[in-house]
């Protein structure tokens, strides 16, 4: 999910969630900013592959499920590959 502001640019909040759209929904009443989802995939063990991608990515955490990403294709690529 990628929070789209000037201030706040290639911030993504990289987790996992059983109801998307809820909680798509849940950010965009909570916060007057946009939220676009990238992505989202149907899978077994998305907690380890949550966390997978977190390691993958510690380097660029703002904080908790929170990244400053510049290439997005990179944590795409990442999903897919974790996934399969």
């Amino acid at each position: 999910m990628k929070h789209s502001n000037n201030l706040n640019e290639n911030r993504y909040k990289i987790g996992y969630s059983n109801e998307v759209a809820k909680r798509h929904k849940t950010f965009k009443i909570s916060n007057l900013d946009i939220f676009i989802v990238k992505t989202w995939k149907v899978c077994t063990g998305a907690k380890q592959i949550e966390s997978k991608i977190h390691k993958a990515f510690s380097s660029q955490r703002i904080e908790g499920e929170w990244f400053k990403i510049d290439n997005i294709e990179a944590v795409m690529n990442t999903i897919e590959d974790f996934i399969k």
